[in-house]
């Protein structure tokens, strides 16, 4: 018997020996997973329930980026109130969440039991199991070329970022050119008084670049990997002009890891990381979001500019 197989029934076993022992608390606490059975990158809605009256104290889990080392939180939504009448909301019945995973990684994998405090009594989920595959291929037909990827014209502030160092030196060499000029004209009877160049603020320049990605309606018009790619170069060009951290060539994991030495906020940290992961797989997996995850991607990246966007008024710029 392989290794793997050995493995599986591992797992089965310890997720039937879960199941038996706590039948008697999936009445108070119950996990739903939509599906089991994935694609590698495919992410997984998992529904928690808890049949609890408003008497009752409920702690509920504290979720990190990950459940395992094997699948990842792409997102936890808010706690929402399950009511017997949903629209004079009286008779409350229970709480209930929703979590968004994935997992990069090909094979079986547990998603272990979530635990729950209800009045200093705990409660645990059952356990599940998570198959993970990758793409079948085909071997009894021919191989096919590799479709080349499709050539999008750059925009007019992409053609500012991939030149922007020659147009930087030109200008430099202008202003001291221009210096020169101005010592060799001058009165020498007279004072010297300039104007020190101003530079755009980096959410300036952010903001500029969302609300042009927003007029040209990318994804709304199935372009999903043109949109996402710019909407994730100009979150992590932002991250980076803001906070002085190298994140244009880093992964999102990366990202994650530079962002937590800075003050950011801890919510608004996780929408980010959610957002790139979004972005990565429309990037590279070919996936096709969701209408309201692209509005929530370029939503994210808006939040992120209008909540950590250096005041103006606090500018050094002064004129002499």
């Amino acid at each position: 018997m392989s290794k793997s197989i050995t493995y599986r029934i591992f797992l089965i076993g310890l997720l039937a020996i879960s199941q038996i022992s706590g039948k008697s608390q999936t009445e108070k606490v119950t996990i739903n997973p939509y599906i089991q059975n994935i694609t590698i990158g495919e992410q997984i809605r998992v529904d928690l329930h808890v049949n609890a009256s408003t008497d009752e104290h409920i702690i509920w889990p504290a979720f990190s980026d990950t459940i395992t080392d094997k699948i990842d939180i792409v997102e936890v939504k808010k706690i929402d109130t399950l009511y017997s009448d949903s629209i004079q909301k009286t008779g409350i019945l229970g709480y209930s969440q929703q979590i968004i995973v994935s997992s990069f990684d090909s094979g079986l994998w547990a998603f272990p039991e979530v635990i729950f405090w209800i009045d200093s009594l705990q409660y645990t989920t059952d356990a599940f199991l998570i198959e993970v595959n990758t793409v079948e291929v085909d071997t009894s037909k021919a191989f096919k070329d590799i479709v080349q990827p499709i050539e999008i014209p750059f925009t007019f502030f992409e053609y500012i970022k991939m030149y922007y160092t020659y147009g930087l030196l030109l200008y430099a060499i202008l202003v001291v050119l221009a210096i020169i000029a101005y010592f060799l004209g001058k009165d020498a009877n007279k004072g010297l008084s300039f104007k020190p160049e101003i530079t755009i603020p980096p959410h300036v320049i952010a903001l500029n670049r969302l609300e042009q990605l927003e007029s040209e309606k990318l994804w709304q018009s199935g372009a999903y990997k043109a949109f996402h790619i710019q909407v994730s170069d100009i979150t992590r060009e932002y991250i980076e002009n803001r906070f002085h951290i190298p994140v244009l060539e880093s992964t999102t994991d990366e990202i994650n890891h530079l962002l937590r030495q800075t003050r950011m906020d801890k919510k608004l940290r996780t929408e980010i990381i959610a957002s790139l992961r979004i972005s990565d797989l429309a990037k590279f997996a070919k996936a096709i979001p969701l209408p309201e995850e692209n509005e929530e991607c370029i939503a994210t990246a808006y939040k992120l500019v209008e909540v950590t966007k250096i005041d103006e008024s606090q500018s050094n710029v002064t004129n002499e």
